[in-house]
């Protein structure tokens, strides 16, 4: 998704019928609320403390490591 600045969006309000801002400021209020109810996981990763980020990528690495080894013994699926 490209990246819109303020100045960008709020040209773009400018541009709205007086008629349709009461809904363009409800609209703009629910993103922020959802947005701070909802964390992406990536958002929430980069809160963890750098020892526990460490640590979780440290596990996932092992069970990826498992798996491609059970990968690399079985035989090659036919397409």
């Amino acid at each position: 998704m490209k990246t819109v600045t303020h100045t960008q969006l709020e040209q773009l309000v400018k541009k709205l019928p007086k008629a349709k801002l009461p809904v363009a400021y409800h609209l703009l209020v629910d993103l922020v609320n959802r947005e701070v109810d909802e964390q992406s996981p990536q958002a929430a990763f980069m809160c963890l403390s750098l020892e526990k980020r460490r640590q979780l990528l440290m596990q996932q690495s092992e069970q990826m490591k498992e798996h491609y080894e059970q990968m690399a013994d079985e035989p090659p699926a036919d397409l």
